[in-house]
């Protein structure tokens, strides 16, 4: 072995064992590194991402329903690609074959949609809004328009 491919090969060899948790060794349970979004329609995505034992088959549970599984990969990564489950509030944990960690709780709400139909300032709006002001025709509907998510 030529003396730079040694030299390459420890670098690699010691970036490695430095990138690796020490959550990551065997027995300990798995670090999440992402965060929960505070709420999620039903059907929504997200993720969750962390460091585990190397090649450990992680899985997500939402009470006792599992929502996903994978493996993680040979420094211990893994990443779940989940859809929120049906209206309700759900403690999630990550199992793996040696422990079993509480990681939140995820809100699951209906998505709250408020829709505008035509809106045309004919002459009377225009009155309006040059005796009270721009705000005017939007007074009615301002807090129904702000309670909603889109």
């Amino acid at each position: 072995m030529s003396r730079r491919f040694r030299l390459g090969f420890a670098t690699v060899a010691v970036g490695l064992a430095v990138a690796a948790p020490a959550a990551a060794a065997t027995g300990d349970p798995p670090v999440v590194e992402s965060t929960l979004p505070a709420w999620l329609a039903p059907g929504g995505r997200f993720v969750v991402a962390g460091v585990a034992g190397p090649s450990e088959r992680v899985s997500l549970y939402a009470g006792t329903s599992r929502l996903a599984v994978t493996t993680s990969g040979p420094a211990g990564g893994f990443r779940l690609l989940v859809r929120a489950p049906a209206v309700g509030r759900y403690h999630l944990a990550l199992e793996t074959a040696e422990a079993r960690t509480p990681i939140g709780t995820l809100i699951v709400r209906p998505l709250i949609l408020a829709a505008v139909g035509d809106v045309t300032f004919g002459a009377r709006v225009r009155d309006a809004i040059r005796a009270f002001g721009p705000r005017y025709p939007w007074l009615d509907v301002a807090p129904l328009l702000r309670e909603a998510d889109i």
